[in-house]
């Protein structure tokens, strides 16, 4: 095989300048696939989460009432069951008392 002088080396150059140009191109598509998945995803999550319309205020109002009304009623069960348990601390301290004394 006989080189021809300045035509082999070039032409290798250009194979491989395309090889690059190629993988560029397949590297842009991949990324522009994945901001594409990604936006119809958020796309989908919001639309899940409202029904593709907007709150009304009404319905705002009403929502917080509602948590307000959980977190009071969770308020409410704390503060018996600590009294619950001071009621049963005494009350053991009472028993070991008069069992004390007898």
């Amino acid at each position: 095989m006989e080189e021809v002088e300045g035509d082999g080396l070039p032409e290798e150059a250009k194979k491989e300048e395309l090889k690059a140009a190629e993988a560029e191109k397949e590297e842009e598509a991949r990324l522009k696939k994945a901001t594409e998945a990604e936006k119809e995803d958020k796309k989908k999550k919001s639309k899940g989460k409202k029904g593709g319309k907007a709150e009304s205020s009404h319905h705002n109002k009403s929502r917080k009432n509602k948590e307000k009304k959980d977190e009071d009623e969770d308020k409410e069960a704390e503060k018996k069951e600590k009294e619950e348990r001071r009621f049963c601390r005494k009350e053991k301290r009472y028993l070991r008392k008069e069992e004390k004394t007898k």
